[in-house]
């Protein structure tokens, strides 16, 4: 299985799952606001094992690699100027 788009050099490993706790949140295909959106959106309730995070434009995005073999993103809470998810949008286990 091929990974479209590499890791960024602020990537951080953490293999958790994050369940959506707001109504949708947008799958990017990088962790911008800018980036390609996939057209996929996970609601509230949906859950995703993920394996990484970076913050990036005051957002914290979490990563995992999706069922065709490339890498998804998706925006999971306001980050501080630290990088820490000081305003999650779920919950995270």
């Amino acid at each position: 299985m091929e990974v479209v788009n590499d890791e960024p050099e602020d990537f951080r490993y953490e293999n958790a799952t994050f369940t959506v706790g707001v109504d949708e949140i947008k799958i990017r295909e990088d962790p911008s606001l800018a980036g390609k959106d996939t057209g996929y959106v996970y609601e509230s309730g949906t859950s995703v094992n993920y394996d990484g995070y970076a913050a990036r434009e005051g957002y914290v995005w979490i990563l995992w690699i999706g069922q065709s073999g490339t890498r998804r993103w998706m925006a999971c809470g306001r980050a501080n100027a630290a990088g820490a998810n000081v305003e999650p949008w779920g919950t995270f286990s």
